[in-house]
């Protein structure tokens, strides 16, 4: 019996299900439905082949038990499900709740008490912990953190799971609350940076408003582009790193959309961040979509990559340096930058093979 946030990719790969014995394929979130399956294969019942957990299925917040042993990375849930409503996501399709913070911080004891290193804050959106809509509230979010980082202590990692950039906006420039977690809360002299994941997914407003008009709110999905610059600006000044997604090739997508995102990733290069492209997979909303292959590269997509990747090397050895200030870190960091070199000769070739692709 198998589940998990990437279920879904075994309907591409029957045939390695069947090679590997997978009986049943558990698609969404598994509380509500895994004490049956496993109850019916110990008494050798048939088993469905695939299990869908639809809305209507999901568990409410009491349905959810506590974690038995140490997660992996530390990580611990704080919400699940997301207001947004991006069509090329699946978590927007489960309804949002919050986790009570009793709770979370019994979880982060179970892991405190496993000596895990640090504790990830897990939800679609940290700052929107008990929010309105899509709009933070400070006294949550900081009583969460403030929790948390009691039981952390001074020397453990604190991390976001992910935050949304209008979120970052929004909770900054009406609360400076970005900047009272970061300087007044979590970091110090052992916790120099806060790693988190974000999404910019395109620099186009015309393509965010078909796909994703939900991800600039409360700000108009027109003022998308600046959203972004606004919120890595202030992640930077904060010493947040973030590792942002951008997808390619996502369904109505022209060439100059692809312009578009190239251009607000030329404007990102002042701020701290790694960059990380990805070509687009259908799911959510959209998963009866094509998938995105070979045949569909573009030269505009080619740029896209090649920029992309030179700004997460541009700021590589900085973040490096950050994550690994000890000097117990040395010969790593020399093989990471030995490595880092090696990739730059890779891609100068790889750059030279999609272009003749393309042209064939």
């Amino acid at each position: 019996i198998v589940g998990g946030p990437a279920a879904w990719q075994w309907l591409y790969e029957l045939e390695l299900a069947e090679k590997w014995g997978v009986d049943t394929i558990v698609d969404g979130e598994g509380e509500k439905v895994v004490v049956e399956l496993v109850d019916n294969a110990l008494r050798g019942e048939e088993l469905p082949r695939y299990v869908y957990v639809g809305v209507d299925n999901v568990p409410s917040v009491e349905e959810i038990p506590l974690i038995k042993g140490a997660s992996v990375n530390g990580l611990v849930e704080i919400m699940r499900g997301c207001p947004r409503g991006c069509k090329f996501c699946s978590v927007t399709l489960r309804p949002l709740r919050f986790i009570p913070l009793d709770k979370i911080l019994a979880e982060v004891d179970v892991n405190i008490r496993a000596n895990v290193k640090g504790i990830i804050l897990h939800s679609e959106d940290v700052l929107l912990y008990y929010a309105d809509g899509v709009k933070p509230k400070p006294e949550p979010v900081l009583k969460l953190h403030e929790e948390v980082i009691k039981r952390v202590g001074e020397k453990r990692t604190l991390a976001w799971a992910h935050v949304s950039l209008a979120s970052v906006k929004y909770a900054e420039e009406n609360y400076k609350l970005i900047s009272k977690l970061a300087q007044e809360i979590v970091l110090n002299e052992h916790r120099k940076i806060i790693g988190v994941e974000v999404g910019i997914e395109t620099g186009s407003p015309r393509l965010a408003r078909d796909i994703m008009v939900g991800k600039s709110k409360p700000y108009p999905v027109e003022t998308w582009p600046q959203v972004v610059e606004d919120a890595l600006r202030i992640m930077h000044e904060n010493m947040i790193v973030p590792a942002a997604t951008v997808i390619l090739g996502i369904p109505g997508e022209t060439s100059d959309d692809v312009v578009k995102t190239i251009e607000l990733v030329e404007r990102l290069k002042p701020y701290r961040s790694i960059i990380v492209p990805m070509f687009f997979v259908p799911m959510g909303a959209l998963k009866r979509n094509k998938w995105f292959l070979r045949d569909h590269l573009k030269p505009e997509h080619i740029e896209a990559l090649r920029v992309m990747f030179n700004h997460t090397i541009y700021w590589a050895e900085d973040i490096m340096k950050l994550y690994m200030s000890s000097p117990v870190y040395l010969p790593v960091r020399f093989l990471l930058k030995y490595f880092m070199s090696y990739v730059k000769w890779r891609v100068r070739q790889l750059e030279s093979q999609l272009e003749r692709i393309i042209k064939k």
